[in-house]
């Protein structure tokens, strides 16, 4: 992040420790758009609505846990919060969420499950998800997620084809299937990304998520300088080595946005 953008001191508690390992994944470590993103969490969760009664959020990718298990200890204790991973560092997620409830905070909500991107995508998978430490698998189509996040994604191109139909898959759920016929509060995803470290799987990942359906737009905190203009992704990019910046998007359905401003239309009338 360029220094002179700096974000705004969060709001939160960030007292969660967890332990790094090397995994064959890059859920062994926490990455810097993690952090970043607690901030930006943390600095707006009244306006997201984030801390009201009975949330229900959903980490795809978690990692080491650092971003769930902040996001968790600082929501309302009736939030249900859960946490994927691959079966690859499913085991090393759960155990970090241990720690820190043997330390105290409150994690009562926290589940930790497996989410296979390539169940969306017609490739192959083990479906064995019983790691050790892993909770009973929540069918997660069938919940409503109030907000979906999750951070620095996107490392091949398993991820950059796989992550798009993840989330439309799990926003329509969240949608009522159709985005126009339930009347009831839209899913909300935020994604951050550091842009120009894969530049070919930036630009799959962002024709994906409109092939999906999916649209978006970068925010920052209320008050904060406004983000650099940042083109459409394209190759070769227009700088020969464009600076690493990391972004922060919202996502959501088109048809979801239409709802949403046709239930306005109504309100004024």
């Amino acid at each position: 992040m360029d220094a002179d953008r700096a974000a705004p001191t969060s709001e939160w508690t960030q007292d969660v420790e967890v332990e790094s390992t090397p995994l064959s994944t890059t859920g062994g470590h926490t990455w810097a758009a993690a952090r970043r993103l607690a901030d930006y969490l943390g600095a707006t969760a009244a306006r997201l609505g984030l801390l009201r009664p009975g949330l229900r959020l959903l980490e795809l990718g978690a990692g080491t846990g650092w971003l769930g298990v902040t996001v968790a200890r600082n929501l309302h204790p009736s939030a249900l919060v859960c946490l994927t991973e691959q079966e690859g560092g499913l085991a090393w997620l759960a155990h970090n969420v241990e720690l820190n409830r043997r330390r105290g905070l409150p994690l009562g909500g926290v589940r930790v499950q497996a989410c296979d991107w390539r169940l969306f995508c017609d490739v192959p998978s083990s479906n064995h998800t019983d790691a050790e430490g892993a909770d009973a698998p929540l069918d997660l189509l069938a919940q409503r997620w109030d907000f979906i996040i999750g951070s620095d994604l996107i490392y091949n191109e398993l991820g950059s084809r796989c992550l798009p139909r993840v989330l439309a898959a799990l926003a329509a759920a969240g949608d009522g299937g159709d985005g126009g016929g339930c009347g009831c509060s839209t899913t909300t995803i935020l994604y951050c990304h550091t842009k120009h470290r894969y530049d070919l799987l930036d630009l799959e990942f962002f024709e994906q998520l409109g092939e999906c359906g999916l649209e978006w737009e970068e925010v920052s905190e209320p008050g904060a300088p406004p983000p650099p203009s940042s083109p459409p992704p394209q190759f070769p990019p227009v700088d020969l080595f464009p600076d690493q910046r990391i972004a922060i998007f919202r996502i959501w359905r088109a048809q979801q946005q239409q709802q949403q401003q046709q239930q306005q239309q109504q309100q004024q009338h």
